[in-house]
């Protein structure tokens, strides 16, 4: 059943989604510029692991879709597509002994009409411990991270939608970020390992499937009898976040 508050909530997502996608375009100055031609065009970039043990991994995206997940090898085998040639993402790479430093980014700020794609389709190699970030201005983000290795992850996305999927069976404790301003989150956590979630939202609500409540700090039935823990903050402005356990 929906509630007055439910409506209320969804308006008012809505609305400020619109403002911070107006701000965004207006800021950037490029409003009517980015038409594209409506061919999507596919670029592949691929980064082998060359004995690299460490990567920090920062993905910065201005608007569009971005998926990572883990891959077979390598350091990060990524499919780029999109219908302007200036969306074609701007990838540095530094390596030094056993560690290394990936950013990947396009900070163009757009609104994607039905004929513009800009969409990221990023594998990261098993084997490798990975220090993630994926900053997202507008749009969706689709992560995998269940068959990953991880010392750090930060996920932040102003107007759009996370899901995120943390199930697995990690070695290390870690701590993740996670940061939303309009939109909704849904994250799915490991069962095996032990985990925290403290949620800080202003509007929106939790829903937590296959975890114990303490206010707004959510833990899993493995939280302080398994070795390892994993920490993560979630802040949402305008977001409904949904915390599930792996089955």
């Amino acid at each position: 059943m929906t509630t007055k508050g439910d409506m209320m909530s969804k308006s008012l997502k809505v609305v400020l989604g619109t403002l911070l996608c107006m701000m965004a375009i207006s800021t950037s100055g490029c409003i009517g510029i980015f038409d594209g031609n409506g061919v999507v065009q596919t670029t592949t970039r691929s980064i082998p692991a060359n004995g690299i043990e460490q990567v920090t991994a920062d993905f910065d995206m201005g608007a569009g879709d971005l998926m990572i997940r883990g891959g077979p090898t390598g350091i990060m085998d990524g499919t780029f597509r999109y219908t302007n040639d200036d969306w074609d993402p701007e990838i540095s790479y530094d390596s030094e002994g056993k560690s290394a430093s990936l950013n990947v980014k396009n900070q163009i700020n757009i609104s994607l009409r039905s004929n513009r794609v800009n969409e990221w389709d990023v594998s990261l190699g098993h084997g490798i411990v990975y220090d993630l970030s994926a900053s997202l201005g507008a749009g969706d983000v689709m992560i995998d991270v269940s068959e990953l290795a991880l010392s750090g992850l930060h996920v932040s996305v102003g107007a759009g939608n996370i899901e995120l999927d943390m199930s697995g069976d990690y070695t290390n404790d870690f701590n993740a970020y996670i940061d939303i301003d309009v939109g909704d989150a849904s994250i799915t956590l490991p069962s095996t390992v032990g985990v925290e979630v403290i949620t800080d939202t202003d509007v929106g609500n939790v829903t937590a499937h296959g975890l114990i409540a303490y206010g707004n700090v959510y833990r899993n039935e493995a939280y302080g009898k398994s070795p390892i823990t994993i920490t993560i903050e979630i802040d949402g402005d305008v977001a409904d976040i949904l915390l599930s356990v792996e089955e």
